[in-house]
């Protein structure tokens, strides 16, 4: 009978490193050993060929590869079909418990009856002197978490398919009733040569004995791996495939970002964090992840089941639609399938070696040593102070200790909340408005800026880019623009997912107040801000049926220091205090003062009047306050004095204030301050912020100018010029200008803003800025969030007119939108860029009678939008690189326009093409 490929395996191999898995405790002896303690390894049949470690039924056990707390892994070959196979034994202290062994085989046949390409095959289940084993195909290539150390962030083609392949074997496996419980990049396998996902150990987390439905082990430890655990898994819980998708969404999060969502010095704080901390954004961490990828990520990182998709299905066809370009935010589709060959991952046919810690080294969520990045990302995270309650521990390996009752980060939904939001829009009309998108609608197409956040969905500004699928409202935001009204609130009502409300004018009174109390969301409120001057010390004895609150704003004058004290009896776990024009003593601020018997309170703003500098003084007193917001004239230069004795302070905001540029280097003397924001003080110029961020290096600091009516080219100037690198043309100089301090004094002239190398984003409300300038006649705004809309009534404008170059790099810009450009008919360059401009926009391009550049890099224009564009006679220079046109386009644009310079990453012969570098 032939031998199998010469391993070479040494007769009795050293015992494997200590388990990788939380789940094992203890190290042991190898097969042959002693025998002796609870994790003895299986004893085999005698061996056939010398270097063997022995038989399992009809299998050579040639050598060990790896172990876990729950079994041990072997190098087998299989006589009858001449093959290597890998070989999993449940571990001998499991075996002897017959439950535990019938479970095992009982979960092994079932996980044998799973057919994915992404799962691994299982090939056999059986028993043999008392060892219950399992036989699979014995892999090539090297698991995930081995090629991430290579390889710490993958591009997104490559993330799309790992995320769909893992999804499409969960839902095979889920759909016999399995379920993973410890998917991370340990356990997905990259397959040689061109890296496919298969999923390994199905169902072998489920080996030992639960009790009550927990998933805990018979000795009362947690199943999974602390940073790849589900909230439900670390409080041992029962679970279903909805833990599968959690620890997915992680997976997901780590290959987008190389970080790890939740982070902590060892095990328990790691377990914390998932149970009450929200990661951060993953485009935060990297911009370049499509928005629909990084929304789809959020919702499987949701702490509720009932938030996440409804099926491992549902989040496939939601990655299939992100590769496609389908959905909202959605990127540029691309070419390809989701076959192997789609987004390679080049992988080695490895040796053996890939197996040796297989299961073993030190656990992925037993976080011994924290990055710098994830260090800082664990300590920076600004975000509400959740509540733990139910401590309740549960022994892991080694005396480790793992909470296993864990609060919800958000508070506990109504009872109705019971079945997840699907994540495709399904087929067939949709139903009528319900309340939730009633409200949203109402709130989004008020004469204000509002903003509605979805639960667990993204922040939604326009109406239109509402879900089309049932949705529910998390938090609401509504400018000044608008006054809110009691009346309004009934609008409130039946939301059943609502946690912050931020209306910054109102009429809302007492009545108002009482009403929103009986309201379904209010015991789960966290924000409740309604900028009134109507409520009164009455309307605070309702505040007590906020439960959950603590972030609120209040103003005057019909509010006392009676009804602060007793909103600190009704509400003692604020963190967010906001008073405006609020009665308050002098020593309200002191030690033992009214302000401070809310002793949870990091964040406070107080008006000045009626607080005096007296009050100001108490301010160095408070060691614990983490951001201060002053406001009103009686802030001056010499009370900054004060101010700057705060110790530790890392956030100060100043606005409508009296403060000049003269104090403002008081500020310096906060040394631990992070964010300053300087706001509407018209005695403050962009001057001395420049000042002050010198001597504020390590702080981050924002200025809104106080704009006065006369002047707009200074104003716009120095708006420009705020940003690094920018550039402006003045009237009378020989070259453009780069900082303020080199504007001249007196009226300016604007005639050119460039701000291509800035990293500022212009948004329409920008525009208005540079829509004002009667002079100005190049414009090149570089990355902007300008729409079709912004584009429209900036075309409108009567400068527009004299434009002879302009610039705008914008993934909401459409097509149709340039409709707009008609408004430009002086324009000789134009550059555009955006994933959204098609053929349908060159139409408007092609009508612009002076152009002689034109820039389209980074659009969709196809051969048909290029050939289009030979109707500018004029044209001497055009860039299509990124872009969808083809070589065989390029050479029939060559022939109807042979005048024009072509650049492209195309290589086209003839003298009209150049071959350019990459776009920047």
């Amino acid at each position: 009978m032939p031998e199998p490929p010469a391993d070479n395996p040494p007769p009795r191999p050293a015992p494997g490193p200590p388990g990788k898995s939380v789940l094992s405790d203890s190290t042991c002896t190898h097969a042959g050993g002693d025998g002796t303690g609870p994790d003895r390894p299986p004893a085999f049949r005698p061996p056939v060929r010398p270097g063997d470690l022995g038989r399992l039924g009809r299998y050579r056990v040639l050598k060990q590869l790896g172990k876990g707390g729950m079994g041990w892994v072997y190098l087998g070959f299989d006589e009858v079909l001449q093959r290597k196979l890998a070989i999993k034994v449940l571990a001998p202290r499991f075996a002897a418990n017959p439950v535990a062994r019938e479970r095992f085989l009982r979960e092994a046949r079932t996980a044998a009856s799973v057919s994915s390409p992404h799962v691994v095959a299982i090939l056999d289940v059986d028993e043999d002197v008392g060892n219950p084993f399992i036989a699979m195909e014995y892999l090539q290539g090297l698991p995930l978490d081995r090629y991430l150390a290579t390889h710490p962030r993958l591009n997104v083609r490559q993330v799309l398919r790992i995320g769909q392949e893992v999804a499409r074997g969960l839902a095979a496996a889920h759909a016999a009733g399995l379920v993973h419980r410890d998917i991370k990049p340990a356990n997905l396998w990259l397959e040689a040569p061109k890296g496919r996902v298969k999923i390994l150990d199905f169902g072998l987390a489920k080996e030992a004995v639960r009790q009550g439905g927990a998933d805990v082990t018979q000795d009362g430890q947690l199943v999974g791996t602390p940073a790849f655990m589900s909230p439900e898994q670390a409080r041992g819980d029962t679970v279903d495939a909805r833990t599968d998708l959690f620890c997915l969404g992680i997976v997901l999060y780590r290959l987008c970002t190389g970080e790890q969502p939740f982070v902590g010095p060892n095990a328990m704080a790691v377990v914390l964090s998932v149970g009450i901390d929200e990661p951060t954004p993953v485009r935060q961490l990297n911009p370049d992840v499509p928005e629909s990828l990084a929304g789809l990520i959020y919702r499987l990182l949701r702490k509720k089941p009932a938030e996440r998709p409804r099926s491992a299905t549902d989040v496939h066809a939601a990655l299939v639609d992100i590769e496609e370009g389908k959905g909202p935010a959605a990127p540029q589709a691309w070419t390809g399938t989701a076959a192997d060959d789609a987004a390679p991952i080049a992988v080695a046919a490895q040796g053996d070696a890939v197996w040796d810690q297989f299961d073993t080294g030190p656990a992925d969520g037993q976080t011994t040593a924290v990055g710098e990045e994830t260090q800082r990302r664990a300590a920076a995270r600004d975000r509400f102070p959740w509540r733990l309650v139910a401590g309740v521990f549960a022994a892991l390996a080694a005396a480790v200790a793992l909470v296993a009752g864990l609060q919800y980060a958000s508070p506990p939904p109504p009872p109705q909340d019971t079945e997840p939001e699907p994540l495709v829009r399904p087929p067939g009309p949709q139903a009528k408005a319900d309340p939730e998108r009633k409200f949203a609608e109402w709130a989004l197409g008020l004469p204000a800026s509002a903003s509605v956040e979805i639960v667990g969905g993204p922040t939604v500004t326009q109406a239109k880019a509402l879900p089309a699928a049932p949705f529910k409202v998390r938090r609401v935001h509504v400018s000044a623009e608008y006054a809110v009204t009691d009346a309004d609130l009934n609008l409130l009502r039946p939301l059943t997912g609502l946690e912050a409300v931020s209306f910054a004018r109102t009429v809302v009174t007492d009545a108002g107040i009482e009403k929103l109390s009986h309201y379904v969301s209010a015991p789960y409120l966290i924000e409740l801000s309604l900028g009134t001057e109507d409520v009164t010390d009455e309307a605070l004895k309702w505040y007590g049926a906020f439960k959950s609150l603590q972030v609120v704003a209040l103003s005057g004058p019909h509010v006392s220091r009676e009804g602060v004290r007793a909103l600190q009896e009704r509400c003692p776990n604020l963190t967010h205090l906001a008073l405006d024009r609020v009665e308050l003593h002098n020593t309200d601020l002191a030690p033992f003062g009214l302000l401070r018997w809310f002793t949870k309170l990091e964040h406070l703003g107080v008006s000045c009047p009626p607080v005096s500098p007296l009050g100001l003084g108490w301010l160095a007193t408070w060691p614990g306050l983490k951001s201060l917001h002053l406001s009103g004239t009686g802030v001056d230069d010499a009370d900054l004095d004060l101010v700057a004795r705060t110790p530790g302070l890392p956030a100060l905001v100043l606005r409508r204030t009296a403060v000049t540029d003269a104090g403002l280097p008081k500020l310096a003397r906060l040394a631990a301050l992070k964010r300053l924001t300087v706001a509407e003080s018209p005695g403050v110029t962009t001057v001395g912020i420049a000042k002050l961020k010198g001597l504020l290096p390590n702080c981050a600091v924002e200025f809104d100018a106080y704009v006065p009516k006369n002047d707009p080219d200074r104003l716009a100037a120095e708006w420009a010029l705020s940003r690094p690198r920018a550039l402006v043309g003045v009237a009378g100089l020989a070259g453009p200008v780069g900082t303020v301090e080199k504007l001249p004094r007196g009226p300016v002239r604007v005639t050119s803003i460039d701000l291509s190398g800035t990293t500022h984003v212009v948004n329409d409300a920008d525009l208005d800025r540079v829509a004002a300038l009667a002079g100005l006649t190049v414009v090149k705004l570089g990355r902007t969030r300008v729409t079709d809309a912004g584009l429209k009534k900036w075309s409108e404008s009567p400068a527009a007119a004299r434009y002879t170059a302009l610039a705008v790099r914008s993934h909401e810009l459409t097509g149709p939108g340039l409709a707009a450009l008609k408004g430009f008919p002086g324009l000789t360059s134009l550059e555009l860029s955006g994933p959204r401009i098609t053929d349908a926009g060159v139409a408007h391009v092609a009508a612009l009678p002076a152009l002689a550049v034109l820039d389209l890099d980074r659009t969709a224009v196809t051969d048909e939008g290029l050939l289009a564009l030979a109707a500018l006679k004029g044209l001497k220079s055009l860039s299509v690189r990124e872009t969808r046109v083809t070589a065989a386009g390029l050479r029939k644009f060559e022939k109807a326009l042979p005048g024009c310079k072509v650049r492209s990453e195309l290589a086209v012969p003839g003298p009209a093409a150049v071959k350019g570098p990459p776009a920047k």
